[in-house]
This record gives C-alpha cells, sequence and structure tokens, in this order.
C-alpha cells in the first residue's frame, strides 16, 4: 500500500484508515481489530529546510516508538521533496499540493471529518494557522498542539499578529525549541501553563563523524542554512573579506537555498570572493558531508534551537557561532560565540580557530561526546510521546 496519495480519493486508498475508524477487521481476519487514536501532524511543506527535516526525523522515530498506542499521519499542504524518505519509512503521508489557499483549507478540514484525529500536531506557526482555519470549519474540538522553532511574532505587522491571536485560541499547548522562544511567547502575553519545552533531537546515525586529521590548508568551513535574512550569510561574506584582507586564508562552503541567494552572490562578487566562498545550493547529503570540512560556522541573527548547529557539533567540528537564542547553552565552553551582525568579531573568531587548530578540534571533541549524548531523537521523541499521552488523559 502506497503511503503517498493526494487528498482526492484517498479514504478509499487506505483500508488501514478505515479499520481504524469503523473497527473493520482486517482481510482474512476473523477479529476486530481495536481502533488507534490518530495524531495527525500537518506542515506547510517538506522541502529540505531546518525545520522540514526535523519533522521528518521525528515522525519516522514516532511511528517507531508508539506504532502500537497511535496511527501517525502527516499532511503536507505544499508537497516537498522529503515525502520520499518520509514514505520510505511506512508513515502515512497526505499531499494537498495544487491547490488554491481555499483548496486546501477545505481539503483538509475533509480530512479531519473522516480521520477524526485524537489530536492535531502544527508544526510552525503557518501550518498552525490553517490548520485553525480547517479545524474550526471541521467543528473539530479536540487536543491541538503548535510548535514553535523559532520567534514567531519577531518582525510581523498587526495582522499577522492579529492571525496568531485567533490561531492560538485553539491551542491546547505550545511546544518551544528552547527556553528563549518560551520566553519570547510570554512577553507576548501567552501563559505559562500552556508552554512546554522540548529540545530539538537529530538522528545520530545519520551524522558521520570528522577523522582525526589535521586541518587543511587553508582550511574548510560549511555554513548550513537558508539563504535569507535572518541567518546572517550576507554577515559571514564580510567576515571573510576581513580575514582575506588579514592575510587569513580558509575557504567557505554556503549550502542551502533561498531569497537572500542574489544578494549573497553579488557580495561574493563585490568583495572578490568568487575564489573562496562555494555555494553548494540544497544538498540531501549534509550528515555525509559534514565530516569533509574543518569547522562550521552559524551566523544567525536569531535561532531557536539549530538543527544545523547540532549536526555540525555531532560531526566534530569546531564551532563559531552567534549568541542567539539557545545557541550559547549548547555551545557553551566547546565553541566560540560572538555577537550576531558583527562581521568582524566573526573574522576574530574564525581566526583563533585557525591559529590554534589543535585545540579547536580538542574542543570539538568534547562538544561532540556532550550533544551525541544530550540531544537524541529518541530523546526528543519520548518526550512528544509524553506530552500526547498526557494531553489525551487531559482531555477525557
Amino acid at each position: 500500500m502506497s503511503s503517498l496519495i493526494s487528498h482526492s480519493g484517498w479514504f478509499s486508498l487506505l483500508p488501514g484508515f478505515r479499520r481504524a475508524i469503523t473497527g473493520a477487521p482486517k482481510p482474512g481476519s476473523a477479529a476486530t481489530e481495536p481502533a488507534l487514536p490518530v495524531v495527525l501532524h500537518v506542515i506547510q511543506h517538506l522541502n529540505p529546510g531546518g525545520e522540514e527535516r526535523l519533522l521528518a526525523m521525528l515522525i519516522r522515530t514516532l511511528k517507531a516508538r508508539s506504532e502500537e498506542r497511535y496511527q501517525h499521519v502527516l499532511v503536507t499542504l505544499m508537497g516537498g521533496e522529503l515525502l520520499t524518505p518520509i514514505q520510505a519509512a511506512g508513515v502515512d503521508v497526505v499531499s494537498l499540493a495544487n491547490r488554491s489557499k481555499l483548496g486546501r483549507v477545505i481539503a483538509l478540514a475533509g480530512l479531519v471529518r473522516r480521520l477524526r484525529p485524537a489530536l492535531i500536531h502544527a508544526r510552525l506557526s503557518s501550518a498552525g494557522l490553517w490548520s485553525r482555519l480547517a479545524t474550526a470549519l471541521a467543528g473539530y474540538r479536540g487536543p491541538f498542539l503548535q510548535a514553535h522553532g523559532g520567534e514567531t511574532y519577531r518582525g510581523h505587522g498587526l495582522k499577522r499578529r492579529l492571525m496568531e491571536r485567533f490561531r492560538a485560541g485553539a491551542i491546547s499547548r505550545h511546544v518551544c525549541v528552547s527556553r528563549s522562544v518560551a520566553d519570547h511567547l510570554l512577553a507576548h502575553g501567552h501563559r505559562r501553563d500552556d508552554l512546554v519545552i522540548i529540545p530539538n533531537g537529530i538522528t545520530m546515525a545519520g551524522i558521520e563523524g570528522r577523522d582525526a586529521r589535521p586541518m587543511a590548508d587553508p582550511p574548510r568551513f560549511v555554513c548550513v542554512g537558508r539563504l535569507s535574512e535572518e541567518k546572517g550569510q550576507d554577515v559571514l561574506v564580510a567576515a571573510m573579506a576581513h580575514l582575506r584582507d588579514s592575510g587569513i586564508a580558509v575557504r567557505l562552503d554556503l549550502v542551502g537555498d533561498g531569497p537572500l541567494r542574489p544578494q549573497v552572490e553579488a557580495l561574493i562578487s563585490d568583495h572578490g570572493l568568487g575564489g573562496q566562498i562555494g555555494l553548494l545550493g540544497m544538498r540531501n547529503d549534509v550528515g555525509r558531508l559534514l565530516a569533509t570540512y574543518d569547522g562550521f560556522i552559524l551566523p544567525s541573527l536569531t535561532e531557536g534551537l539549530s538543527l544545523a548547529l547540532l549536526e555540525g557539533m555531532a560531526a566534530g567540528l569546531p564551532v563559531v557561532a552567534t549568541a542567539v537564542g539557545e545557541t550559547p547553552l549548547v555551545v557553551g565552553d566547546d565553541g566560540w560565540l560572538v555577537p550576531p551582525r558583527d562581521p568582524a568579531a566573526l573574522a576574530d573568531a574564525l581566526a583563533a580557530v585557525v591559529g590554534a587548530p589543535d585545540a579547536a578540534l580538542a574542543k570539538a571533541a568534547d562538544g561532540q561526546a556532550r550533544v551525541r549524548q544530550t540531544f537524541t531523537m529518541d530523546a526528543m521523541a519520548d518526550r512528544y510521546l509524553n506530552l500526547i499521552d498526557g494531553t489525551l488523559e487531559a482531555a477525557t
């Protein structure tokens, strides 16, 4: 049975769902299969960004750790490249792509009516808003979890804030990836009792560790993230110019794509850094790719708890990062922290790594051990399952 299907006709193609809802027996079975509560996960799209990759790992792990208790169903409103690996893990995926915004809301409302989920989990505020509209249309009154990966209200006007308030009215619990995200929601009037912190985790088996080789000459650094203003790649290009002007040779690859790409390309050209900075675009092999570098850079202007940072540290790379969000607590003493929007400070930290490579690699080894022990996907999934269990118990 294919688990990748469109909304139209999906119900007739999924006898497992029909059995779960009606209690009908499996074909060839005399016994009636007990109905499993459906947990409906909703995300805007599944193109390979940090949150999308995180949900792909999370839902596979949730399925593996609770398949006797829950039926996990993933809805993507706009499709995306990560559908295939999620499907390969046996997760039921419903794509509502190729529809108007209104069409997606109507289709999602119909899905909610048919599946009658025990709980809905929306990933990020955009999915939360569309889910809120759909559940209102469907008459859904069950528990609703809203996951926040960053500062939801940052940089948005009155219209967006009013929309967020409409969405928040139906939410049972807000799931925050970090204390800083929880503090942001508290500052915007959310109740402390409605907030729960579940740190991000990563699947360690997918991260190759850097071997014990010396740094290359020149050292090779990597920055992984969407090319957008809040990720700070323009600041990083300026820092690279500082290093070049100081006579320090390094090589940098930017992994990712996004709306800032034309500006980043122009900055690279203006600074004459075309021979030092590479733009690799989107990659599906980041877990393998990281081990080929000598250092990891996170120049973000804002963060919740960066998935890319966890992966860079788990790979054993020396880390230079901006002191935003949960990053200082993750990096601790095992890397270099600098203020955001400060190319000179970023360049100085990179120069410190290049100037003392053995000490930098020793710090990285300590950080690698700590991250691999603390920020696991199994731990994240177990916290989610405990939250789902408790929320459903409180709702009965």
